[in-house]
């Protein structure tokens, strides 16, 4: 480690020197020096980390060196009133690709340090961007085996489809029915299952983050900001630094805390969650409590509910493994564990937290590109979220505040994307990455913004399959205030579209006729569905009205007439739920007819089974059943 004149930062002497010179020859007193490179300063860290691997510049220089869009691998940009830690710039736009890119380093270094000539089997869960980082990081490594397992329908589509193409000799990718925390036990119970027993010629290790060299190189990062922010002058050496971490498992965050305790002069650590919140009100209350409802939300790399990580806090705070132990016994047990009041304010000396939902986080990502030009991800949007929530007190700190971010390009696809500028944005994004898809689906176009970002994802990818949902008013309620403008613009839409899944009242609307009376007989539904195909390229599908009629129609002998369910009341969004059934079918090769017809009984057997007995979308319902009927790389 280098160190530097207090006076000047290019007089400078390593450890050795500082100490026998005493004073620097300028009369100022030598200080740790924060600005080198990046390589240096990783260097530096993670042999005070893990003294005990050897040849730590090589390795150093083997896991980063041209596989970064930058030297300083990640890099620290002001945002508004906030500095963002830009941790996406690696070879998988990950941020745990720092981490990621150094742990086969370490654990190949380790190998030779302890004599072992076994392969080493990596098993790890993901909830989305450590897959594809780990086998981006160990494929085709010598001496090596990676197998991961993700929560299917868990992960964002992007994500998947970059560990389900990932190359390697060595590399396999398997999907868990579950979410991230059944697969996170799978693993931990592989591990205790494996314990003592013959592996013919493996060993096993993981490349999560409970694996200390995981989590090692995540330490640097910490220091690289800080660096930075003394280099642009925005503080002075020694001042704080506070850090508002979007996390799950707890293992970036923790990385901050290990930088804390190394030295580096950090103000608070903010815990940023999601809607699975347990880890707000561990900070806020002392209590653990992994019982509580499991949501899939936008910010997939934090649906965490049993955090692993926390276990080295609760045992750096207590120092007691005692302790420790007996509070994971209770989780295993029982679900749930209370701190101490002591621990509890140990804790709270240097954590805050707080926590956002879906929506708030995409109030956020819109925000910031309106405001500031800056297009973040909705990990870095929760983060940001919470960072203004407490704002008034990191500003009492006197400290600025640095937010982690992870990467757009991971998470989300064009059809979950709200309107505006934010979505296109996105979509340009999307573009620019060379990403193609096989269908885009609009969702709910009910405004300009929403047409808009349609008319600009069907001229970005003229060539993908394109369904159109022309929701033009609520029930029949607003259907007046529709223009004759906005008519036109959906009719146009719906030129270019395979399929669109109109009701009664729209499709009249799109046929430029009187809205359609509020019941319909069989013979009128069939008419008004025939009429429909005039607008599109192909199939056409419609609940008639409110999901009492169901059914499609299509262009020459491959026809299929509308079908009336037998149901006692009516269900809003069976449209939805047949036409993304229809749809998989289609891109599986199906015939027209086969496929609608097959639909409608899917449509018919769900109501009759559909637990729904309140004023709500069906569609709300259905819609976890979709992963399953239209798998994303379907689509």
């Amino acid at each position: 480690m280098f160190y530097h004149s207090t006076r000047s930062e290019c007089v400078r002497a390593d450890s050795a020197q500082a100490v026998l010179d005493g004073l620097a020859p300028d009369g100022g007193l030598y200080m740790q020096c924060l600005t080198g490179t990046s390589l240096d300063m990783s260097c530096q860290i993670l042999s005070a980390l893990l003294p005990d691997i050897p040849n730590m510049p090589q390795l150093v220089k083997n896991a980063y060196t041209g596989r970064f869009e930058t030297a300083q691998l990640t890099p620290t940009a002001a945002v508004g009133d906030f500095h963002v830690l830009e941790l996406f710039r690696g070879p998988t736009s990950a941020f745990k690709d720092v981490a990621l890119s150094m742990l086969p380093q370490l654990l190949t270094a380790a190998k030779t340090v302890k004599g072992m000539e076994k392969d080493i089997l990596i098993l790890t869960a993901t909830s989305g961007d450590t897959g594809k980082a780990a086998l981006e990081g160990f494929h085709d490594v010598k001496g090596t085996r990676i197998i991961v397992f993700y929560p299917y329908g868990g992960v964002s589509a992007v994500q998947q489809a970059q560990m389900a193409t990932q190359t390697g000799n060595n590399v396999k990718v398997c999907a868990v029915r579950g979410n991230f925390d059944d697969a996170q036990t799978g693993v931990k119970q592989v591990f205790a299952a494996c314990k003592g027993r013959d592996l013919h010629g493996a060993m096993l290790s993981s490349a999560n983050s409970i694996n200390i060299g995981r989590l090692a190189p995540q330490v640097v990062y910490y220091f690289r900001a800080y660096g930075d922010l003394v280099k642009a002058g925005r503080i002075a050496l020694g001042d704080k630094v506070n850090f508002v971490v979007p996390t799950g498992n707890f293992g970036d965050i923790l990385a901050g805390y290990f930088a804390k305790e190394l030295g580096l002069p950090v103000g608070r650590l903010v815990c940023a969650s999601n809607a699975n919140d347990v880890l707000t009100e561990f900070i806020a209350t002392g209590r653990y409590d992994r019982r509580r409802p499991f949501y899939k939300t936008t910010s997939p790399s934090m649906d965490i509910l049993v955090s692993s990580n926390l276990e080295r806090l609760l045992f750096l705070l207590s120092r007691d493994p005692k302790y420790v132990a007996g509070l994971m016994g209770q989780l295993n047990t029982d679900g749930a564990y209370q701190l101490s009041d002591d621990l509890l304010a140990k804790l709270q000396q240097d954590f805050s937290c707080g926590c956002c939902d879906d929506q708030g986080a995409a109030d956020v990502i819109g925000r910031l590109w309106r405001e500031q030009h800056y297009l973040c991800d909705p990990h870095t949007a929760v983060a940001w979220a919470v960072a203004e929530q407490l704002e008034d007190t990191l500003r009492d700190t006197g400290a600025p505040t640095v937010v982690l971010s992870t990467h757009t390009g991971g998470f989300g696809t064009p059809a979950r994307m709200d309107g505006g500028a934010y979505g296109a944005a996105a979509l340009e994004h999307y573009h620019a990455l060379g990403l193609e898809f096989e269908c885009i689906y609009t969702g709910y176009l009910g405004g300009e913004e929403q047409v808009a970002l349609a008319e600009k994802a069907f001229a970005l990818w003229p060539n993908a399959r394109k369904v159109v949902d022309p929701v033009m008013g609520d029930n029949g309620k607003a259907y007046s205030t529709v223009t004759p403008a906005f008519i036109n613009r959906m009719r146009k839409l719906t030129a270019q579209a395979d399929l669109i899944l109109p009701n009664a009242t729209e499709a009249a609307l799109l046929l430029q006729k009187d809205p359609a009376p509020a019941e319909l007989d069989e013979a009128a539904a069939q008419a008004l569905a025939d009429a429909l195909v005039t607008l599109a390229h192909s199939a056409v599908v419609t609940g008639l009205p409110m999901g009492k009629y169901i059914g499609c129609a299509g262009s020459g002998k491959d026809r299929f007439v509308i079908k009336k369910l037998h149901i006692d009341r009516s269900f809003p969004g069976t449209g939805d739920l047949y036409g993304a059934v229809l749809l998989g079918s289609l891109i599986q090769g199906n015939a027209l007819s086969a496929a609608a017809d097959n639909a409608a009984e899917f449509v018919a057997l769900a109501i009759q089974k559909t637990p729904y007995d309140q004023d709500t979308r069906f569609g709300v319902w259905f819609e976890p059943l979709l992963p399953r009927l239209c798998p994303p790389r379907d689509f």
